[in-house]
């Protein structure tokens, strides 16, 4: 039980780490042909339809932008500060 807050802490770094990679990501694959945002922005990139074009990017950007902020808010507030520097061991300095 004493190491729960301890691999909370891991899991949770891990969690939005993949999740900001996977929101990245999903761009990608839809623009390749799996769906989603990056397939809308293919078809109106191939329609020439630039204004509808430009709204997607900003949509996109918008979104990761704002995941981002929201995984440095969680990490600060439930992770602690993540430039936080750590004294280096004592072995290792020596």
């Amino acid at each position: 039980m004493s190491s729960t807050p301890i691999l909370a802490r891991y899991l949770l770094s891990y969690t939005l780490f993949r999740w900001e990679c996977n929101m990245r990501s999903a761009t990608v694959l839809g623009f390749v042909g799996a769906g989603g945002i990056g397939t809308q922005l293919m078809i109106s990139m191939k329609l020439f339809m630039y204004q509808e074009v430009s709204t997607l990017i900003m949509a996109i950007f918008l979104l990761v932008v704002a995941v981002e902020m929201i995984g440095q808010y969680l990490r600060t507030h439930i992770l602690g500060d993540p430039g936080q520097v750590k004294q280096p061991c004592r072995l290792l300095s020596e």
